[in-house]
């Protein structure tokens, strides 16, 4: 999930409508999908990836059809991630 200001900001283009279940609170609600590159830590590119926008939020999620292409070390209990190269 992206906010959707800077998706705007960016002039990313709507790909398609879909139906998503609320992160925060219940039901469901309909959002457009755009098609965008990430950069990770300024050293992985990850072309076309479809983000879901955020009206609400000022934060970005990011779900595991992003998560599964990076190497990453999770410290659980240090509460910190890092990268591997």
């Amino acid at each position: 999930m992206v906010p959707l200001t800077l998706l705007e900001q960016l002039g990313a283009p709507v790909s398609h409508m879909v139906t998503v279940r609320a992160h925060i609170g219940d039901g469901v609600y309909r959002a457009s999908v755009y098609q965008v590159d990430l950069i990770v830590n300024n050293q992985t590119r990850l072309p076309g990836v479809d983000v879901v926008s955020d009206d609400w939020g000022d934060e970005i999620i990011i779900g595991r059809n992003v998560l599964n292409k990076l190497r990453l070390f999770l410290n659980g209990p240090d509460q910190f991630t890092n990268m591997v190269d």
